[in-house]
């Protein structure tokens, strides 16, 4: 009876970590992430706090269940943007060692890469220095924005799929990938494995 009641407390932990970022990246803190932007074409921004994008994609669907991500073939602004932030990337690491030294699945990631480019808002993570928010996770795939800046940080969804990209281009093992792009501006995008 002692090892069921056992299995049962750490298949519900287990279940309970699950739904919830992990809460470090070595030294860093991990916060919610925030998306602002609209819900309807040409409508006001609405801020929405969550754990991934693919969380906050769920909040807008209940209050708008008629949206759609913008296809990045119809958005040809968001091309300019991502050209333009291309001059403020730094430095990439393949295989970042610490806790987040795990490799996501590649396919997971490219799907997190979609959700940010359907987004015509902004993403934040909170002031930092050594803050990051997880701005997308599926299937133990994470994309991690963070900040090492002293005030929140915003920057448009899209063109942090761009950052990701990257990591895959240059990080790719075939089926995983694990890295870190740096910003100029003193944030960097990490994509490693954690738990969703």
């Amino acid at each position: 009876m002692k090892s069921i009641s056992t299995i049962l407390l750490t298949a519900l932990l287990s279940t309970t970590s699950l739904a919830t970022p992990s809460t470090t990246l070595s030294n860093h803190t991990i916060t919610p992430m925030t998306y602002t932007g609209p819900i309807t074409p040409g409508g006001e921004h609405i801020s929405f706090t969550g754990t991934s994008i693919q969380e906050i994609h769920s909040q807008i669907k209940a209050l708008n269940p008629d949206f759609e991500l913008v296809s990045p073939d119809e958005s040809s602004p968001g091309n300019t943007i991502t050209q333009r932030s291309d001059s403020t990337k730094d430095n990439l690491i393949c295989n970042i060692p610490g806790r987040l030294s795990e490799t996501a699945n590649t396919y997971w990631i490219r799907s997190g890469i979609k959700y940010l480019k359907g987004l015509e808002g902004k993403c934040g993570v909170s002031k930092g220095p050594a803050s990051c928010a997880r701005i997308s996770c599926s299937y133990d795939s994470g994309i991690f924005l963070c900040n090492d800046n002293e005030e929140k940080l915003e920057v448009k969804c899209s063109d942090l799929a761009g950052y990701a990209e990257d990591i895959i281009e240059r990080c790719d093992e075939g089926e995983y990938v694990n890295g870190q792009e740096f910003d100029t501006r003193n944030w960097n995008i990490v994509v490693a494995e954690d738990l969703c």
